[in-house]
């Protein structure tokens, strides 16, 4: 966030923990001027509204639904949606939905019951490029005045190398020329690098996230053209380390891959 000028980040819980958000309340609280988050909640449970509240108030600004393409996924179609549907518009608490972009006729129905609820829609409904047709799908609930889509999971889209052309020549010029629609400022693909004169440049540097992150970065985060740049970094670290006397190899390797 240092690096490429970025103020503040919206953390989302991803589904491998279910519906479990310790970890991400941990983050919230210990960052709180630079994250905020958007929980999961069970939506098969009645007590799911209930949930979401006491989540609100431990810091939580957005909760992300997941209904799936097959059979598993028709609970969004369930009597439990209303309350919780209800409860976030209550709370002004913007909903999230990935779902796949056969799901979007079923978000419909909520949709048109709650006009005050911010419905964001994630990843374009992960609409296939080769499949134009069901893009309408997703145009279909431009008749929300307050949904708004997320142009982004391109590279998942794409079936091009980066920057993933055809995901985002495809889609993203159809949703922003229909009338209605509400077109975002351009965007880079890619942050521009901070300099003396970019406003964010003269943040003062947090202090209390790490210099540098342990984690290198994964082979599929990384363009192309810089996959190369990483693994001679890494390479060149590893001949160093072991060329360094054993006492000295030990807090090497641990230092390994911070870049």
């Amino acid at each position: 966030m240092r690096a490429n000028g970025v103020a503040k980040t919206v953390l989302i819980r991803v589904r491998h923990y279910l519906f479990d958000n310790s970890y991400l309340l941990h983050v919230l609280k210990k960052y709180p001027h630079y994250f905020e988050g958007v929980c999961r909640v069970n939506p098969e449970s009645p007590d799911a509204p209930e949930h979401l509240s006491e989540l609100t108030q431990a810091g939580i600004r957005g909760v992300r639904l997941s209904p799936a393409a097959n059979a598993s996924g028709d609970w969004i179609r369930g009597p439990l949606m209303k309350p919780l549907w209800k409860r976030c518009e209550q709370l002004q608490v913007p909903m999230n939905i990935l779902a796949p972009i056969s799901r979007m006729p079923d978000i419909g129905a909520p949709i048109d019951q709650f006009p005050d609820l911010t419905i964001v829609i994630d990843h374009m409904a992960d609409c296939p490029v080769d499949q134009p047709a069901e893009l309408e799908k997703l145009i279909a609930l431009k008749r929300h005045p307050k949904l708004f889509v997320k142009v982004s999971h391109t590279w998942s889209l794409s079936r091009q190398a980066y920057p993933w052309r055809d995901a985002q020549d495809g889609g993203t010029p159809r949703m922003e020329g229909r009338p209605g629609a509400r077109q975002a400022p351009p965007r880079r693909l890619r942050p521009p690098a901070p300099h003396v004169g970019h406003r964010l440049a003269r943040l003062p540097p947090p202090r209390h996230l790490p210099a540098n992150p342990r984690r290198r970065p994964r082979r599929n985060e990384v363009p192309q053209r810089g996959r190369q740049t990483l693994d001679a970094v890494e390479n060149h670290r590893t001949r160093l380390a072991l060329r360094l006397t054993p006492t000295r190899r030990r807090f090497s390797a641990r230092r390994r891959f911070s870049v």
